[in-house]
């Protein structure tokens, strides 16, 4: 998503990446704050993340200020920064629809490039994230992506695709895939 609604915004690819870092810290400062973070690391390396929580804690401007979102105002030109979070918002709708008690969501799952087909995603789903989620006595998880590919590792690990819209403007679209499964 960040790819269609973000990077046509900037002309230099350095100051995209600076974006996406800083961003992704205030994203991953929230998300410690409201649920569960998991990190998989190999010899000093960060190869895989994942975090969750429950469905019905909602992210706000107060959240992104509290997580230092103040670092941001650079971005606020063009108002591609309040599109994103606009899509952001809209992309996460139906599993808000599912929300309830005993649903929680899967905000990210991500494996290093180098590490993927080796079944980390996969292990991390249901040697630890499942594990937690039946202690906790979770009844549902759900989750959203943009990719076939991503959709196609969830439905390997037993997800049901349950919504699929289109997100974005007349210039950039991006599919995004809503996903359920029964813990």
């Amino acid at each position: 998503m960040y790819t269609e609604f973000v990077k046509p915004y900037f002309k230099k690819t350095d100051l995209y990446h600076k974006f996406l870092v800083s961003l992704f810290l205030i994203q991953s400062r929230i998300e410690l704050k409201k649920g569960i973070g998991i990190l998989i690391v190999d010899n000093g390396q960060l190869i895989g993340i994942a975090f969750f929580g429950p469905s019905h804690t909602i992210t706000d401007l107060w959240d992104y200020l509290w997580a230092g979102g103040l670092k941001l105002i650079p971005y606020l030109k063009n108002k591609m920064l309040f599109e994103l979070l606009k899509q952001n918002n809209l992309a996460e709708e139906a599993c808000q629809n599912e929300a309830g008690k005993g649903t929680w969501y899967l905000s990210l799952l991500a494996i290093d490039a180098r590490y993927q087909g080796q079944h980390l995603g996969s292990d991390l789903l249901n040697h630890h994230i499942f594990s937690y989620l039946k202690v906790k006595q979770v009844k549902k998880l759900t989750l959203i992506t943009n990719t076939e590919n991503n959709c196609n590792f969830y439905k390997k690990n037993g997800f049901k695709n349950f919504d699929i819209n289109i997100l974005g403007s007349k210039e950039h679209t991006v599919n995004n895939w809503s996903f359920i499964k029964n813990i």
